[in-house]
């Protein structure tokens, strides 16, 4: 709080704050970002991600790959064209094939076209905010146009479970 104007131990978490004026909202904000700033935790996202990133091209049938999630053990593949992030398929998406014909047509038919990145800095909470807000359990992680990594809800999860003790 030394950056309002507040003294007392390093960990005080008050003050009066009498010499900026802030609004609220403003003072909320700016608190939230001082916090951001002095984070001890130093884990980014870069910690969390795994890699290499499964892809698949858009014509690549559902068949397939149901496959490749199955032998990897995976729970959703990046389709890439053109080094470009087209969609993303997840094992929920399977749901939607309700005929054996549908597993030979082509994953973009199915694929989510919207996919949420983020950065290798990126503070884990603020990923976990993303996923909650967005409701998804899978985000790429992106470095100078190409993806690097990608981080699930799981690592998330076991991120923040390992630090409760």
């Amino acid at each position: 709080m030394k950056h309002f104007g507040g003294g007392g131990h390093a960990a005080a978490g008050s003050t009066t704050v009498k010499t900026i004026e802030f609004d609220p909202e403003a003072l909320k904000n700016e608190i939230i970002a001082q916090i951001q700033k002095n984070r001890t935790s130093g884990a980014t996202i870069a910690d969390l991600m795994s890699f290499p990133v499964s892809t698949v091209s858009p014509d690549t049938p559902m068949r397939q790959v149901r496959n490749m999630m199955q032998e990897q053990k995976i729970r959703g593949i990046l389709v890439i064209a053109e080094e470009k992030i087209l969609g993303i398929i997840v094992l929920w998406d399977f749901k939607k094939l309700k005929k054996e014909k549908q597993w030979n047509l082509p994953v973009k038919a199915f694929m989510i076209r919207t996919v949420e990145t983020i950065s290798p800095d990126m503070d884990p909470s603020q990923a976990a905010r993303i996923m909650v807000d967005k409701n998804i359990g899978h985000l790429p992680v992106e470095h100078k146009g190409r993806i690097i990594g990608i981080v699930t809800r799981t690592d998330i999860l076991s991120y923040f479970y390992s630090m409760s003790g």
